[in-house]
């Protein structure tokens, strides 16, 4: 028989390793819609827990000296990525510019989208 008390100790104690959520964005395949048109629907938006860090000047001048941004850099499971090109992350939506496995964990560095200013 399980123990559902520790079922919800154990994942609030493994949610408080992690200080901030990110959203990764999976684009569906283009679809045609009921008039012929090429269509891209909507993003599926998958919550994940995760940590910021700081971008130091380093990583921002050695990436726009390559032609990426760095915006913003997250961590989070490397088990929770699956090669998504775009993360929504504080209410702003960026384009993942570099992924950096480390054991369990995945580095995302982040470039704001144009669009967004």
């Amino acid at each position: 028989r399980g123990h559902p008390q520790l079922a919800d100790v154990l994942r609030w104690r493994w949610q408080m390793r992690w200080n901030d959520v990110c959203f990764l964005l999976a684009w569906p395949d283009m679809v045609q819609d009921e008039a012929g048109n090429v269509i891209q629907g909507q993003p599926e938006r998958r919550m994940r827990y995760c940590n910021r860090f700081t971008v130091g000047s380093d990583l921002w001048a050695t990436s726009f000296d390559v032609g990426l941004r760095a915006d913003a850099l997250i961590q989070l499971r490397a088990d929770e990525y699956s090669g998504e090109s775009e993360v929504e992350f504080g209410g702003v939506q960026y384009d993942v510019e570099n992924a950096s496995v480390s054991g369990e964990f995945v580095k995302l560095q982040l470039g704001r989208h144009v669009s967004n200013g």
